[in-house]
Protein backbone atom coordinates (compact mmCIF):
# COMPACT_ATOMS: atom_id res chain seq x y z
CA UNK A 1 0.00 0.00 0.00
CA UNK A 2 2.67 2.56 0.96
CA UNK A 3 5.36 1.24 -1.95
CA UNK A 4 2.41 1.84 -4.42
CA UNK A 5 1.55 5.56 -2.84
CA UNK A 6 5.11 6.61 -2.92
CA UNK A 7 5.68 5.32 -6.35
CA UNK A 8 2.44 6.97 -7.34
CA UNK A 9 3.95 10.27 -5.82
CA UNK A 10 7.21 9.97 -7.63
CA UNK A 11 5.27 9.37 -10.91
CA UNK A 12 3.92 13.06 -10.52
CA UNK A 13 7.33 14.38 -10.24
CA UNK A 14 6.38 15.36 -6.30
CA UNK A 15 8.86 14.87 -3.25
CA UNK A 16 7.25 11.64 -1.24
CA UNK A 17 9.37 13.58 2.09
CA UNK A 18 7.76 16.58 1.39
CA UNK A 19 4.26 14.97 1.08
CA UNK A 20 4.50 13.24 3.52
CA UNK A 21 5.66 16.36 5.89
CA UNK A 22 2.70 18.36 4.43
CA UNK A 23 0.20 15.36 5.60
CA UNK A 24 1.47 15.38 9.20
CA UNK A 25 1.50 18.96 9.50
CA UNK A 26 -1.87 19.23 8.24
CA UNK A 27 -3.35 16.51 10.94
CA UNK A 28 -1.22 17.78 13.61
CA UNK A 29 -2.81 21.34 13.21
CA UNK A 30 -6.31 19.38 13.00
CA UNK A 31 -5.28 17.86 16.15
CA UNK A 32 -3.78 21.13 18.24
CA UNK A 33 -7.13 22.72 17.35
CA UNK A 34 -9.22 19.96 18.83
CA UNK A 35 -6.90 19.89 22.03
CA UNK A 36 -7.13 23.80 22.31
CA UNK A 37 -11.05 23.36 22.04
CA UNK A 38 -11.38 20.26 24.71
CA UNK A 39 -9.31 22.79 27.47
CA UNK A 40 -10.75 25.78 26.32
CA UNK A 41 -14.46 24.42 26.94
CA UNK A 42 -13.63 21.09 29.32
CA UNK A 43 -15.38 18.77 26.97
CA UNK A 44 -14.15 15.99 25.70
CA UNK A 45 -16.75 16.23 22.90
CA UNK A 46 -13.92 17.70 20.64
CA UNK A 47 -12.31 14.11 20.36
CA UNK A 48 -14.99 13.98 17.95
CA UNK A 49 -14.13 16.82 16.21
CA UNK A 50 -10.49 15.91 16.37
CA UNK A 51 -11.36 12.36 15.02
CA UNK A 52 -13.75 13.28 12.14
CA UNK A 53 -11.13 16.35 11.15
CA UNK A 54 -8.08 14.11 10.76
CA UNK A 55 -10.23 11.44 8.89
CA UNK A 56 -11.53 14.68 6.59
CA UNK A 57 -8.18 15.76 5.82
CA UNK A 58 -6.55 12.75 5.00
CA UNK A 59 -9.05 11.76 2.48
CA UNK A 60 -9.23 14.82 0.92
CA UNK A 61 -5.26 14.87 0.79
CA UNK A 62 -4.71 11.42 -0.39
CA UNK A 63 -7.54 11.20 -2.81
CA UNK A 64 -5.59 13.72 -4.60
CA UNK A 65 -2.96 12.09 -6.00
CA UNK A 66 -5.44 10.70 -7.97
CA UNK A 67 -7.19 14.03 -9.01
CA UNK A 68 -3.55 15.00 -9.90
CA UNK A 69 -3.29 11.99 -11.81
CA UNK A 70 -6.60 12.41 -13.84
CA UNK A 71 -5.66 16.01 -14.49
CA UNK A 72 -2.33 15.93 -15.78
CA UNK A 73 -3.81 12.52 -17.94
CA UNK A 74 -6.87 14.97 -19.77
CA UNK A 75 -4.18 17.77 -20.19
CA UNK A 76 -2.17 15.22 -22.50
CA UNK A 77 -4.99 13.81 -23.99
CA UNK A 78 -6.04 17.22 -25.21
CA UNK A 79 -2.78 17.58 -26.34
CA UNK A 80 -2.78 14.41 -27.75
CA UNK A 81 -5.25 15.60 -30.19
CA UNK A 82 -3.23 18.71 -30.99
CA UNK A 83 -0.48 16.88 -31.73
CA UNK A 84 -1.65 14.11 -33.83
CA UNK A 85 -3.40 17.50 -36.23
CA UNK A 86 0.52 18.01 -37.04
CA UNK A 87 1.33 14.60 -37.30
CA UNK A 88 -2.03 14.10 -39.36
CA UNK A 89 -0.99 16.80 -41.99
CA UNK A 90 3.18 14.79 -42.16
CA UNK A 91 1.51 11.93 -42.95
CA UNK A 92 -0.87 13.44 -45.79
CA UNK A 93 2.65 14.71 -47.16
CA UNK A 94 3.82 11.09 -47.50
CA UNK A 95 5.97 11.07 -44.34
CA UNK A 96 6.43 8.00 -42.83
CA UNK A 97 5.05 7.55 -39.15
CA UNK A 98 8.23 7.22 -37.58
CA UNK A 99 9.13 10.48 -39.35
CA UNK A 100 5.95 12.23 -38.40
CA UNK A 101 6.20 11.71 -34.99
CA UNK A 102 9.23 12.97 -34.64
CA UNK A 103 8.59 16.11 -36.19
CA UNK A 104 5.29 16.49 -34.41
CA UNK A 105 7.02 16.44 -31.38
CA UNK A 106 8.37 19.67 -31.76
CA UNK A 107 5.18 21.27 -30.91
CA UNK A 108 4.53 19.64 -27.46
CA UNK A 109 4.86 20.18 -23.90
CA UNK A 110 7.40 18.44 -21.42
CA UNK A 111 5.38 15.98 -20.87
CA UNK A 112 4.08 14.55 -23.86
CA UNK A 113 7.56 15.34 -25.38
CA UNK A 114 8.72 12.84 -22.66
CA UNK A 115 5.60 10.05 -23.62
CA UNK A 116 6.24 10.39 -27.44
CA UNK A 117 10.27 10.19 -26.95
CA UNK A 118 9.58 7.21 -24.90
CA UNK A 119 7.44 5.53 -27.21
CA UNK A 120 9.62 6.49 -30.06
CA UNK A 121 12.54 4.57 -28.61
CA UNK A 122 9.84 1.66 -27.89
CA UNK A 123 9.31 1.10 -31.44
CA UNK A 124 12.73 0.87 -32.20
CA UNK A 125 13.26 -1.74 -29.93
CA UNK A 126 9.70 -3.62 -30.87
CA UNK A 127 8.61 -3.34 -34.37
CA UNK A 128 5.09 -5.09 -33.36
CA UNK A 129 2.17 -3.78 -32.66
CA UNK A 130 2.76 -3.38 -28.42
CA UNK A 131 4.02 -0.07 -28.14
CA UNK A 132 1.44 1.23 -30.01
CA UNK A 133 -1.25 -0.29 -27.76
CA UNK A 134 0.95 0.86 -24.15
CA UNK A 135 1.18 4.69 -25.63
CA UNK A 136 -2.92 4.16 -26.22
CA UNK A 137 -3.23 2.54 -23.06
CA UNK A 138 -1.76 4.98 -21.00
CA UNK A 139 -4.81 7.70 -21.79
CA UNK A 140 -7.42 4.95 -20.71
CA UNK A 141 -9.40 6.35 -23.23
CA UNK A 142 -10.40 3.67 -26.29
CA UNK A 143 -10.49 5.87 -28.98
CA UNK A 144 -7.09 7.02 -28.40
CA UNK A 145 -6.57 2.97 -28.96
CA UNK A 146 -7.86 2.77 -32.04
CA UNK A 147 -5.99 6.04 -33.30
CA UNK A 148 -2.80 4.07 -32.20
CA UNK A 149 -3.82 0.94 -33.88
CA UNK A 150 -4.38 1.74 -37.05
CA UNK A 151 -1.68 4.20 -37.13
CA UNK A 152 0.30 1.12 -36.38
CA UNK A 153 -1.81 -0.41 -39.71
CA UNK A 154 -0.21 2.43 -41.68
CA UNK A 155 3.69 0.95 -40.41
CA UNK A 156 3.00 -2.75 -41.03
CA UNK A 157 0.76 -1.98 -44.52
CA UNK A 158 2.21 0.69 -46.34
CA UNK A 159 0.47 3.74 -47.02
CA UNK A 160 -2.52 2.74 -48.50
CA UNK A 161 -5.10 5.32 -49.29
CA UNK A 162 -7.44 2.99 -47.22
CA UNK A 163 -5.51 3.06 -44.34
CA UNK A 164 -5.23 6.72 -44.27
CA UNK A 165 -8.46 6.78 -44.74
CA UNK A 166 -9.45 4.85 -41.79
CA UNK A 167 -6.54 7.18 -39.59
CA UNK A 168 -8.42 9.97 -40.31
CA UNK A 169 -12.08 9.22 -39.61
CA UNK A 170 -10.73 7.25 -36.41
CA UNK A 171 -8.84 10.60 -35.74
CA UNK A 172 -11.85 12.72 -36.40
CA UNK A 173 -13.94 10.42 -34.08
CA UNK A 174 -11.54 11.32 -31.56
CA UNK A 175 -11.54 14.67 -32.23
CA UNK A 176 -14.93 15.05 -31.61
CA UNK A 177 -15.14 13.22 -28.51
CA UNK A 178 -12.33 15.54 -26.82
CA UNK A 179 -14.20 18.28 -27.32
CA UNK A 180 -17.38 16.86 -26.11
CA UNK A 181 -15.47 15.53 -23.17
CA UNK A 182 -14.01 19.47 -22.55
CA UNK A 183 -17.67 20.73 -22.00
CA UNK A 184 -18.46 18.01 -20.11
CA UNK A 185 -15.06 18.34 -17.65
CA UNK A 186 -16.65 21.83 -16.81
CA UNK A 187 -19.90 20.76 -15.56
CA UNK A 188 -18.16 18.02 -13.88
CA UNK A 189 -15.57 20.33 -11.81
CA UNK A 190 -18.44 22.58 -10.28
CA UNK A 191 -20.45 19.56 -9.44
CA UNK A 192 -17.50 18.87 -7.35
CA UNK A 193 -17.16 22.11 -6.07
CA UNK A 194 -20.93 22.20 -5.10
CA UNK A 195 -20.10 19.15 -3.18
CA UNK A 196 -16.74 20.33 -1.85
CA UNK A 197 -18.75 23.22 -0.10
CA UNK A 198 -21.78 21.08 0.47
CA UNK A 199 -18.85 18.58 3.26
CA UNK A 200 -17.40 21.77 4.37
CA UNK A 201 -20.57 23.78 5.35
CA UNK A 202 -21.75 19.96 7.01
CA UNK A 203 -18.55 20.08 8.77
CA UNK A 204 -18.76 23.55 10.23
CA UNK A 205 -22.44 23.05 11.34
CA UNK A 206 -21.40 19.86 13.30
CA UNK A 207 -18.34 21.71 15.07
CA UNK A 208 -21.38 25.03 16.12
CA UNK A 209 -23.74 22.38 17.26
CA UNK A 210 -20.68 20.87 19.98
CA UNK A 211 -19.75 24.50 20.72
CA UNK A 212 -23.08 25.11 21.29
CA UNK A 213 -24.14 22.28 23.37
CA UNK A 214 -21.18 22.89 25.50
CA UNK A 215 -22.02 26.39 26.29
CA UNK A 216 -25.53 25.38 27.26
CA UNK A 217 -24.67 22.22 28.88
CA UNK A 218 -21.78 25.52 30.98
CA UNK A 219 -25.01 27.64 31.40
CA UNK A 220 -27.24 24.85 32.74
CA UNK A 221 -24.59 23.90 35.47
CA UNK A 222 -24.22 27.43 36.39
CA UNK A 223 -27.72 27.18 37.35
Amino acid sequence: MLKKLKQKILNLKLDPKKEFLKFLIGNLVITAVGIALIFIYKSLYYLFFIAIGDLFFSYLFLSRYNQIESDKRKRLEVEFVEVFSYLRIYLLNKETVYTALNKANQYTSKEMNAKISEFLIKIDEDKSIVPFLEFGKYFKNKTIEEVMIALYQMVDGGYQENYINQFIIVFENLRKISEEGSLNNRYKKMNNLNLFTLFGSAYLMLVMLIVIVTVIGEMTNEF
